[in-house]
């Protein structure tokens, strides 16, 4: 799929690319010379994606690739899917040292998106079901990942 043609977005409504669904082991990355995704990883003994997840098409991130977005939702979303979402916050973390925030967002048209409207609207069990995936890539992966916090939007 070629993502030339997407629009970003506003800062208060922006376009996500679909990487990986909820519930997926498999850990997909878009290769923007094969303008196609391709499998990067599968995770083990059960662990999986808690939530969709993709980046936000022409943006750079401080790792020079585009920002990544952790989409919360009532249901699983297509990989390859535009999504409209709604930003609720950030968590900040360093990936092998190297800052790797992810956009913490929701889609605009999820019944979610009534209940959510900042990061603190999240409960805690929520939150930390978030850190503790990320802290568990970490561990299937063996890298360092160093948990900052939450961030509001």
């Amino acid at each position: 799929m070629n993502l030339a043609s997407v629009p970003v977005g506003e800062p208060e409504e922006f376009n996500v690319f679909i990487e990986i669904s909820s519930g997926s082991v498999n850990q997909y990355e878009y290769d923007e010379a094969l303008q196609a995704l391709k499998l990067d990883y599968v995770f083990r003994d059960g662990f999986h994606f808690p939530f969709n997840y993709g980046f936000v098409p022409h943006t750079k991130a401080a790792d020079n690739d585009p920002l990544d977005a952790v989409v919360l939702s009532s249901s699983p979303i297509q990989p390859s899917a535009i999504v409209a979402v709604k930003p609720l916050g950030i968590l900040r973390l360093k990936d092998r040292g190297e800052q790797d925030n992810k956009l913490i967002t929701v889609p605009s048209t999820d019944p979610l998106s009534g209940k959510w409207k900042a990061i603190d609207d999240l409960s805690e069990k929520e939150r930390d079901e978030i850190v503790a995936f990320f802290k568990e890539v970490g561990v299937q992966k063996n890298k360092t990942m160093d948990i900052e916090g939450f961030e509001g939007k």
